[in-house]
């Protein structure tokens, strides 16, 4: 499913969510925890993220896992590079601003090297 409205993440998480799960084939009841973007993003998307996952947690009786979007993909990516590969990401959050991290690939996984905002 792909949205292209601007401004209608509170009207469609739901939808998307639903979708996601039917396609998936999983049900709620077999899941263990419920992770959640801790950002960085735009406040009013993380806010409504949150929201989302404490309702499908608390109806589910499913602890929340936060999760910062940066160290997930950096991650991923990290399964991916060299030893020793230095990365970036990046992500345009509004019409003024760009949140950034620095990465470098250590065996297989990641060490945070610096990030900042401009």
């Amino acid at each position: 499913m792909n949205i292209n409205f601007k401004n209608s993440h509170a009207e469609k998480i739901f939808e998307i969510i639903d979708s996601v799960i039917k396609t998936s084939g999983v049900r709620l009841n077999n899941l263990g925890v419920v992770a959640v973007s801790t950002g960085p993003g735009s406040f009013t998307g993380l806010r409504i993220g949150m929201s989302a996952a404490k309702g499908i947690a608390f109806g589910a009786s499913l602890p929340i896992v936060p999760v910062p979007t940066f160290e997930a993909l950096a991650f991923q990516l990290s399964n991916h590079l060299n030893d020793g590969t230095e990365f970036i990401i990046a992500n345009k959050v509004n019409l003024k601003e760009i949140y950034f991290a620095k990465f470098k690939v250590r065996t297989n996984n990641y060490i945070f090297t610096q990030d900042c905002r401009l």
